[in-house]
């Protein structure tokens, strides 16, 4: 099997891949250095099969992510520190200062020891997790529980219970995460993890449970990770100041944060199937006129329409796309997006019957009495034969009666 992979149009790996019976997984590296739309190209030959050999695909890559700390009084120096990188726009924000409408312009908001959560704040919050923005959550040590208790019932996330004035050891770290899995092969038989001397219980009553992060040897978690559509919400049960643990100073606390940011960040993969219809959600589509929007693709134009699902603005993307391909969306000529539609895969879906099951289904399908009336019998005469007879005879007998009479 031959596969080509062209980048931007650019050729970019050529390789013949031998594929076991059971394999299905091949891996090739490639480096994009184009900070905006990027466009992939997958061919494969594997003579016979002619069909559904191309795949498209197009992610967009930003140069910066941001990222916003909303804290109460006092920032955290530690996160400031963490995310002072030079691929990080990382904003400070007092929450009596906050501008609720530029929430979902971050990739990750993180609360950093906010007392009390607003109604408007918790709508905001709640919209900026259904568009697919992420959200890391740190208590404050008086925080009003009826507010935190509507914020998990929007998110569908655990709930704080009443504090917990003990000391505790990390005994676990969850590595099926892809937040930690990087950052320890395994974990090391002997190590300090950070000191907890107080915490607010996450329970689940009503809600999903999530994935632990790090957990106590009583089962209970120090944080849970929750994923929610494409977006992922991070619940600790320890605040970032020293009086609940010295986390922020242990080793664990940059990279555990830093994969936060850089995993919040998603590729904006846009691949489309064709024959759905889709709904897409695109922020940036709130100071858009809709008058102005249009999907292109070469001499193909068409103008998208729109609908309001909890109060977001989302892309309506039909049926009517037949053509395989890269699609862009533009406002009149500046463009905002880009789409890569393939076929489904159920042409590529070769399946085979044997004779004997063959023989099975066409039983089940039509009445026993049909079959026999369809079954060929080779004993009789078959009635091509008979009709042929007939054709020569009456030639024949024509012939005879022009000739003689």
């Amino acid at each position: 099997m031959r596969m080509e992979i062209r980048l931007n149009g650019e050729i970019k790996a050529i390789k013949n891949i031998k594929l076991k019976e059971d394999q299905i997984l091949d891996t090739t590296n490639i480096v994009f250095n184009s900070v905006s739309w990027n466009q992939i190209t997958i061919k494969i030959e594997d003579y016979p099969y002619v069909l559904d050999n191309t795949y498209y695909a197009c992610f967009k890559v930003s140069e910066k992510i941001k990222v916003l700390s909303v804290y109460e009084n006092k920032e955290s120096k530690a996160i400031a520190s963490v995310l002072e990188q030079e691929n990080i726009d990382h904003d400070l924000m007092q929450i009596n200062k906050l501008d609720m409408k530029k929430i979902n312009d971050y990739s990750l908001i993180i609360l950093d020891g906010i007392d009390r959560l607003s109604e408007n704040m918790i709508t905001v919050l709640s919209q900026h997790v259904s568009s697919g923005g992420d959200m890391a959550l740190f208590p404050s040590g008086n925080i009003d529980a009826a507010s935190y208790e509507r914020l998990s019932k929007r998110l569908d996330i655990g709930s704080f219970v009443n504090i917990e004035q003990k000391e505790s050891q990390i005994f676990n770290i969850n590595l099926r995460l892809k937040l930690l899995n990087r950052v320890f092969k395994k974990i090391p038989k002997k190590v300090n993890w950070p000191d907890i001397k107080k915490y607010f219980p996450i329970i689940h009553l009503d809600s999903e449970p999530g994935e632990p992060i790090m957990s106590f040897s009583d089962r209970s978690a120090l944080a849970y990770e929750y994923n929610k559509g494409l977006a992922r919400i991070f619940l600790f049960s320890i605040g970032t100041d020293t009086t609940f643990s010295n986390l922020t100073n242990h080793a664990i606390f940059a990279p555990l944060l830093y994969n936060m940011v850089l995993q919040s960040e998603a590729l904006n993969q846009n691949q489309l199937i064709l024959g759905k219809n889709y709904s897409v959600s695109l922020k940036f589509l709130k100071s858009m006129k809709e008058d102005k929007l249009r999907l292109v693709k070469e001499e193909f134009e068409t103008v998208p329409s729109f609908q309001y699902i909890n109060g977001e603005k989302q892309l309506l993307l039909s049926d009517n796309i037949k053509e395989m391909g890269f699609f862009t969306l533009k406002n009149n000529e500046r463009e905002l997006s880009r789409f890569a539609f393939n076929h489904n895969k159920a042409e590529s879906e070769l399946n085979y019957y044997t004779s004997s099951e063959l023989q099975d289904h066409f039983y089940e399908v039509l009445d026993k009495e049909e079959v026999v009336s369809a079954t060929v019998n080779k004993n009789k005469t078959e009635l091509w034969k008979v009709c042929l007879i007939f054709v020569l005879s009456f030639i024949m007998l024509e012939t005879i009666f022009l000739k003689y009479l």
